[in-house]
């Protein structure tokens, strides 16, 4: 039996998405998907193949196949399995393994006895991909195994945090951190119910505290730069992009918004031009690029350009 995982990338607006950074993200969560695996304990194959990506908002349908014929052979690990996927699965195994004892039962006994447990293996894991997504948002702080409806095993809450130290989650929250998308959700059914949903609420507990983007510049602190314009953009808003100075080059692009009273016609006359910028700082979480309103804008005393 196949198992499926849908993941779905809600946009903010009509805009669009960014294919590098969707295709980033979609690199991103294959490997967590393995990494999800790897703490299973499964011992497999596991393919992961997309089937088909719907139109609007990118919504992609993975095919999950499993290629063994003994997923376990550790029965800690299984039975941890079975905890995260099933109650009643779970309360067969445990009851196996207690009335007989771990030295007298092997997981093999167990598989023959439950053959359908055995077939299922591989249909479980969509809903084990969505649930250790939606519990790895509970142990950036450090591993929790019980918090709310995220019970898991802590071995597997132990990995999740190890995760999210290394940064693991970072390619696959591309989209959020760069805004060009508001939400993910990871769900084993195409409704999406009992989905794992990652936003503006939640990202941050994906990711390491070094992975803040310019933490001196906080929501609404006032600052004057040094940079140049680079384009004005008046269909989609009235927005200004700016190339600031003696900032992190990975950084260094910011999205501005004219001052009150103004609009993107003001400031024809500074592009490619050296200036000083004042502006305040907009953002709403310190795990995104900045954004600013500008308050005021002059040219720089000898234009970068010349001389050149």
């Amino acid at each position: 039996m196949k198992s499926n995982i849908f993941i779905k990338y809600q946009t903010k607006d009509s805009g669009g998405f960014d294919l590098t950074t969707i295709g980033e993200s979609f690199i991103g969560m294959d490997s967590n998907l393995k990494d999800f695996f790897e703490l299973s304990g499964i011992d497999g194959e596991l393919l992961v193949k997309t089937e088909k990506i719907s139109e609007g908002s990118v919504l992609t349908h993975q095919v999950i196949h499993l290629a063994t014929s003994m997923p376990f052979h550790d029965i800690r690990e299984l039975l941890d399995f079975l905890y995260v996927v099933g109650a009643a699965e779970y309360k067969i195994g445990s009851d196996f393994f207690q009335a007989f004892g771990s030295g007298y039962k092997t997981v093999n006994d167990f598989f023959k006895e439950n053959p359908l447990i055995l077939a299922s293996i591989e249909l479980f894991l969509g809903y084990y991909f969505t649930k250790l997504m939606d519990a790895a948002s509970s142990q950036k702080n450090g591993p929790k195994s019980d918090n709310s409806n995220r019970n898991i095993p802590m071995r597997y809450a132990n990995g999740l945090h190890r995760m999210i130290l290394e940064g693991k989650f970072r390619r696959t929250l591309k989209p959020i951190v760069e805004g060009s998308a508001s939400e993910i959700i990871i769900g084993n059914n195409l409704e999406l119910k009992d989905s794992s949903q990652i936003n503006s609420a939640n990202f941050e507990n994906y990711l390491p505290e070094e992975e803040k983007i310019l933490p001196e510049l906080g929501n609404g602190t006032t600052h004057t730069f040094l940079g140049e314009l680079l384009a004005i953009q008046s269909t989609k808003g009235e927005v200004l992009k700016f190339r600031i100075h003696n900032i992190d080059e990975r950084f260094n692009l910011f999205t501005a918004y004219p001052a009150d009273g103004m609009n993107t016609e003001n400031y024809i006359q500074y592009y490619k031009k050296a200036v000083n910028i004042t502006a305040q700082v907009i953002r709403d979480s310190l795990y995104k690029k900045p954004e600013l309103q500008i308050l005021s804008i002059e040219l720089t005393q000898r234009d970068m350009f010349e001389g050149k």
